[in-house]
């Protein structure tokens, strides 16, 4: 939330379209391409959703969206800090992964079958192409 009060608040950034999140283990490979996101104006982009394991989803959270890599329009900037704060109401019963489903508006959303992400999953140690 920080770094993103941080840019919100500097000119500098203005000139950027899209916002990148990706975790530190994690790292683009061939296939990437930035003009697959031309277009996405006003939209989040994930990876496929995946089905929950929870057998009684908590509060929505019936799928889940991998959040090692995904981005979001400059524009919703604002929106995102207020996605970011509502999902700390959801941690502790889910994950992170199950509360970006629940709080991302889904109208705003683009599901991607790859994102061209690659890394090692923190839980098991296994690699991630996705």
């Amino acid at each position: 939330l920080l770094f993103l009060e941080t840019i919100k608040n500097n000119e500098q950034f203005k000139v950027y379209d899209r916002i990148f999140k990706m975790t530190g283990r994690m790292e683009l490979y061939e296939g990437f391409d930035m003009k697959r996101y031309e277009g996405l104006t006003g939209k989040y982009a994930f990876q496929n959703r995946v089905a929950t394991w929870m057998p009684s989803p908590y509060r929505g959270c019936t799928h889940l969206y991998n959040t090692r890599f995904y981005s979001f329009c400059s524009s919703l900037l604002d929106k995102h800090i207020d996605v970011l704060k509502e999902i700390f109401n959801y941690l502790g019963p889910v994950d992170l992964e199950h509360a970006m489903f629940a709080c991302v508006p889904q109208e705003l959303i683009v599901e991607f079958d790859k994102v061209y992400s690659k890394g090692m999953e923190a839980s098991t140690g296994k690699w991630n192409y996705d």
